[in-house]
């Protein structure tokens, strides 16, 4: 079980992102697991989601979501095979029948997108299950951030939350990536108590993938 309080800088957490790579296929999942675990992470991260969390049905994404749509009895089975691998378990999660499923097989930690980042009352309901709580903070402004934290403050639920960077472009350039967010958002919102992740979308195949990460510590991270 990961624990808020041990994770530092020197501790480098790693968490191994599935993301939406298994093209709706739970077999794809289980080899993307295998994959995080193989390569030595210590956990591993899902999107858990319903089609309506994401998209209208007159909308064009909408089949996009419906065809990488995993039913409610793959996720629990998902989630037992990341326990074998003795893999820690996060999720994204978009709305409440996410959330349900993602306290249903017993995740050890949530995931709140970058897109919800105001929608402060549901982040508030995710955070009062005392489980850590990364929060995607990639394109948002200060004052999103902060009017966030102190609603947060006020109802005693800034106790184990991690900001995490990022911009969701796929693979990122190496430009777009902002090691001075990291230090920044410590400077300016460690008083919440909150700590600082950094997460990464850099093409694979470059260099740079295993460096800027190890960098990103340096500068203050505690997960990537």
């Amino acid at each position: 079980m990961i624990n808020f309080e041990n994770l530092t800088p020197e501790r480098g957490y790693v968490i191994g992102e599935t993301a939406c790579g298994h093209e709706g296929d739970l077999e794809k999942l289980i080899r993307l697991i295998d994959c995080a675990a193989d390569a030595g992470a210590e956990a591993v991260k899902f999107q858990i989601f319903i089609p309506p969390e994401r998209a209208r049905e007159d909308h064009p994404e909408w089949k996009i979501f419906n065809d990488l749509a995993l039913t409610r009895d793959d996720w629990h089975k998902a989630a037992q095979y990341a326990r074998q691998r003795n893999l820690t378990l996060f999720a994204d999660i978009f709305g409440e029948e996410s959330l349900s499923i993602a306290q249903e097989i017993g995740v050890d930690g949530y995931k709140i997108h970058s897109e919800d980042l105001l929608n402060s009352y549901f982040i508030a309901e995710v955070a009062s299950t005392g489980k850590i709580i990364m929060i995607g903070v990639g394109g948002s402004h200060r004052i999103e951030i902060y009017n966030l934290l102190n609603f947060l403050k006020e109802k005693n639920l800034c106790n184990k939350i991690i900001l995490m960077t990022g911009v969701q472009t796929f693979p990122t350039p190496l430009e777009a990536h902002s090691l001075d967010e990291v230090s920044d958002l410590l400077a300016k919102y460690s008083s919440f108590g909150v700590k600082v992740g950094f997460s990464d979308h850099i093409s694979g195949d470059l260099p740079q993938a295993k460096i800027i990460p190890l960098m990103a510590l340096g500068q203050g991270a505690v997960v990537i």
